[in-house]
């Protein structure tokens, strides 16, 4: 309210307002000095100001902490004492989702708080309600009022929100179950029915989770059982299409004979080249050689025909020798019957005997060197032949290897697409048989056990009684000074009736000082 809506209340000129007697100031509490901040509170403090403002409001300090200590007291006294017991669950996060797909391992770091949601969860509260028959011993928490269909919900809120802490300890895969109650036997009794429901949960959960993994893996099986006896039957096809029956020994064989070939083909070359050095050397040796050799005058057998029929009856020899081994046609016969047709046309030209004035004894040395042409060069050229036939044959296991290489690649993926079929086939059959094995002993499987069970409490673990105390105290005392040193701000802050309309915004009619208050 403004000041001149506050004076329009009065009377007009009927009544006067009540004059304000002027007022002195009052004397500050400390002597003026440039100590004094903007409220009049000291910059400074002195030990003689701190022991005067504590005698000044003693009570003020006195009081509260007095108070809040009695209610303290009085809280301790009153307050019913409380258990505490605990439960440790010990987990194998690995050992837990070894059954589980690919995918699920990925969730193993967070299978602890996992487990904790499942301890946390009504399904599990509601079963440690039914053993304990909690819904009933509650009876008197949960209110005489509350449905009979409703005390279950009612018992399972009450231990999450009041009774039951359930922390993980992440570095050890451990879960910690607490209660705390009243009742020292049911603050033990809790934690050791809620963890050895979980442990059978649990149990119950491995045995039905391997349970469909075990008819999860077998469809695969079957399936990919399919897929072998497809493959299978592309592999019959394919080598019904080429006529072959076995690929791999088929290419065993095409590579024996290019080896044989070529061993064969390398010695004939290295023949080729030994006799034609033979050959040369010894016509070399031959143009040194005279044919003859003179002698006294007689009748003799001509030379040249002897010469000539030793080596037609040579070349027939060699013919009847080589009439079994090689084919009629063939080259190397047609040469040695050429080479008889010429050597018997020569010989039907010379007389067999030759009557001369000096009779010339031929050379042995020189007959020996033309029979040793005559055996070699029958050689030279079969072994010549020999080549061009090896030439050709190997050839044709090259050209034979090269169109075998295809059909031998797609063979092998065929076998690599079976292989690797195969392998998923034992890898489903024995995750098949091992989720078998876990759903028929889930039981005796040790992934979640009870490491610790927990005790019945001794004594109460609260309240404690030194700790209430303690707070009652400091909270007495946190209460004394700060009323204190607001009374002190105040007094310096408004002390004349000027500040009091300054700072409350409303005019003021007078004020009492207080001395004069305390007198009356």
């Amino acid at each position: 309210m403004s000041s001149e809506d506050f004076l329009k209340t009065f009377p007009p000129e009927d009544v006067a307002a009540p004059e304000v007697p002027p007022q002195k100031e009052p004397l500050p509490a400390f002597a003026p000095s440039a100590r004094f901040g903007k409220f009049g509170v000291p910059h400074g403090i002195t030990l003689r100001d701190v022991a005067r403002l504590i005698f000044k409001y003693k009570w003020t300090l006195i009081i509260p902490p007095i108070l809040s200590v009695s209610l303290a007291v009085a809280y301790t006294m009153v307050s019913v004492p409380w258990y505490q017991a605990t439960a440790t669950v010990q987990i194998q996060p690995n050992e837990l989702a070894a059954l589980a797909p690919t995918a699920s391992l990925e969730r193993q770091k967070n299978l602890l708080n996992d487990q904790v949601q499942l301890l946390r969860s009504d399904t599990m509260l509601e079963r440690v309600v039914e053993v304990l028959r909690l819904d009933t011993r509650m009876a008197s928490l949960l209110g005489e009022e509350t449905p009979s269909a409703d005390r279950v919900t009612g018992a399972i809120r009450i231990l999450k929100e009041n009774i039951l802490s359930i922390q993980p300890v992440m570095d050890a895969n451990f879960i910690t179950i607490t209660a705390i109650l009243p009742n020292a036997d049911l603050a033990a009794t809790i934690p050791n029915t809620l963890a050895e429901e979980y442990v059978i949960a649990v149990q119950e959960r491995i045995a039905s989770q391997a349970n469909q993994l075990s008819g999860r893996y077998e469809d695969e099986a079957r399936k990919i059982q399919e897929e072998l006896e497809k493959i299978d039957g592309k592999i019959t096809t394919f080598l019904a299409q080429h006529g072959i029956p076995d690929i791999a020994q088929r290419f065993e064989s095409l590579r024996a004979q290019a080896d044989r070939i070529e061993i064969e083909l390398r010695d004939a070359k290295r023949d080729e080249g030994r006799l034609t050095r033979n050959i040369e050397a010894l016509e070399e040796q031959l143009k040194k050689e005279p044919p003859t050799i003179a002698s006294t005058t007689q009748v003799a057998s001509n030379p040249q025909y002897t010469q000539i029929k030793s080596y037609l009856d040579q070349l027939q020899l060699q013919r009847t020798s080589l009439t079994g081994t090689w084919k009629e046609g063939s080259k190397r016969l047609e040469t040695l019957d050429k080479q008889i047709e010429e050597a018997q046309a020569a010989l039907s030209q010379l007389e067999p005997e030759t009557i001369a004035a000096k009779l010339s004894v031929v050379n042995p040395r020189h007959n020996q060197i033309l029979d040793e042409l005559v055996r070699l060069r029958p050689l030279l050229e079969a072994n010549r032949e020999d080549i061009k036939t090896l030439s050709e044959a190997q050839g044709n296991i090259n050209d034979q290897l090269s169109g075998f290489v295809s059909i031998r690649q797609e063979y092998n993926d065929l076998l690599a697409e079976k292989n690797r079929i195969s392998a998923q086939l034992d890898f489903a059959k024995e995750r098949a048989r091992t989720a078998q094995t876990t759903g028929k002993f889930a039981n005796e499987i040790a992934e979640v056990k009870i490491s610790d069970h927990a005790r019945k409490p001794l004594g109460p673990s609260g309240p404690n009684h030194v700790i209430h105390v303690l707070v009652g105290l400091l909270m007495g005392v946190g209460l004394g000074v700060g009323l204190a040193v607001l009374r002190e701000v105040l007094n310096h802050s408004i002390e004349t009736a000027h500040d009091v309309q300054k700072f409350l915004g409303v005019p003021l009619l007078g004020s009492i000082p207080e001395k004069a208050l305390g007198r009356r």
